[in-house]
């Protein structure tokens, strides 16, 4: 990405000033991806026209969360990552999960009508896992996950009413040797204006490696949303 600027500034939810020029905002972020990078706040180049007008104000961060969209098909759960990750591993419907790192798996329509689990077990609904998670077991709208303790390092997900719908999950900490590389979609909400309102940026294939952060593309700008599950716009 063209003109990508790094700066120690901010904190997380902190406020991010936006500057418009020519009809162009620069959006101050501090991504959490890593320990590597947990203190990096990165400024992001967007055209905008919506907001063209605006010579200057504030926003909020409200979440900076791995996106991963699930969809229905061939009665199985397909969760989109990163293509080129564990190409030799003998299930190529492993998931990998970082530690400290928030996860939105995003059900789109299909998935409605099959219960999206996760569990200890690969399909026991009984043995399901009820910490960390928020929407365990929802076959709609988002799932959020987020795993900051050293256990567990294996779950599944699943759905209880089809056989093989599912994989197993592994859980990582950053540093971790056997953890892959992967190309990570990030998606930033934040608020703006009063009352306030949720708005939101794709950032996809962002690439970790140890001279830094690659980013694949240019960032997109998904506009006002309804606010998210799990975000709130209380201070």
């Amino acid at each position: 990405m063209d003109r990508f600027i790094r700066k120690k500034l901010l904190e997380e939810k902190s406020l991010i000033p936006f500057v418009i020029i020519n009809s162009v905002i620069f959006i101050s972020v501090q991504f959490s991806l890593s320990k590597r990078i947990s203190s990096e706040v990165f400024f992001l180049e967007l055209k905008i026209t919506n907001f063209a007008k605006i010579l200057l104000s504030s926003t909020r961060l409200l979440g900076i969360e791995v996106l991963l969209p699930v969809n229905w098909e061939n009665e199985k759960f397909f969760i989109k990552g990163d293509s080129m990750v564990d190409k030799n591993n003998s299930n190529p419907r492993t998931m990998f999960i970082e530690r400290r790192l928030s996860y939105r798996l995003q059900l789109d329509n299909s998935t409605h009508g099959n219960a999206f689990m996760i569990g200890y077990s690969p399909e026991d609904s009984e043995k399901i896992y009820k910490q960390d998670i928020v929407g365990n077991g929802s076959g709609q709208a988002d799932i959020l996950m987020r795993f900051d303790t050293p256990y567990p390092d294996r779950l599944y997900y699943f759905c209880p009413d089809e056989s093989g719908a599912g994989g197993p999950i592994l859980i990582k900490d950053s540093d971790s040797v056997d953890k892959p590389n992967q190309r990570t979609d990030i998606l930033l909400t934040f608020s703006y204006g009063q009352p306030e309102k949720a708005y939101q940026i794709l950032v996809r294939e962002v690439l970790s490696t140890p001279w830094g952060e690659i980013f694949c593309e240019r960032p997109q700008w998904l506009g006002e949303v309804p606010l998210p599950r799990g975000l709130n716009f209380s201070r």
